[in-house]
């Protein structure tokens, strides 16, 4: 049982001091951090404008769909073929298209596009038609929007911590929480590297 053991940390040491080891203890957070924020932000810090064609054949999203500082929305009037044979054509980055549809059963939307849409494009569009689609239920069922939005609540809730003093100074959760995973790293970094000194 020794011997298995001293073969086990000798082969642990051996690869500690690898350069390798090294590298990726140091970049390997980096990395992770790095993968699910930086394709996020490049999406947010994109500045180009796309312009979304919308061939609505229900009826009932005639001007529902509102410009932002990225989507801009034209209507067509055109036939789904020959719009589709015409994308490429056009400056319109993408073609929404929108069929006749039950309010119960709302299927057949389709977006077409030569390069794929960002995931934030797909989801403005998908929310507007998930918010209308629900106005139409409502409507139908006799509920008033209105009614809806005065039942509901929104809060803000302030955290607070209390000096020695007694004096209450207001804390941030998302300061504290960054604070610790950096505390958390630096004293993870700290024992490696007196791990390392010492053998």
């Amino acid at each position: 049982m020794n011997k298995i053991w001293l073969i086990i940390q000798r082969e642990y040491l051996t690869r500690v001091r690898k350069k390798s080891f090294i590298i990726m203890s140091i970049l390997g957070p980096v990395l992770v951090v790095a993968l699910a924020i930086v394709p996020s932000l490049l999406i947010e810090l994109s500045s180009e404008e796309k312009t979304i064609e919308v061939i609505d054949e229900s009826g009932l999203f005639e001007g529902k769909f509102q410009d932002t500082e990225k989507l801009k929305f034209i209507y067509s009037k055109l036939q789904l073929e020959q719009a589709k044979n015409q994308v490429s054509k056009s400056k319109n980055d993408a073609l929404l298209y929108i069929p006749k549809f039950e309010v119960e059963k709302p299927i057949g939307f389709m977006l077409f596009a030569e390069n794929t849409p960002s995931f934030a494009t797909k989801k403005t569009i998908e929310k507007t038609i998930e918010k209308e689609i629900e106005d139409f239920r409502l409507v139908k069922t006799g509920i008033k929007q209105s009614f809806l939005d005065s039942l509901k609540v929104d809060i803000d809730i302030m955290t607070v911590k209390l000096g020695e003093s007694g004096n209450q100074q207001e804390s941030s959760v998302a300061i504290a929480s960054v604070v610790g995973y950096i505390a958390g790293f630096l004293i993870y970094m700290f024992i490696f590297f007196v791990f390392k000194i010492s053998i």
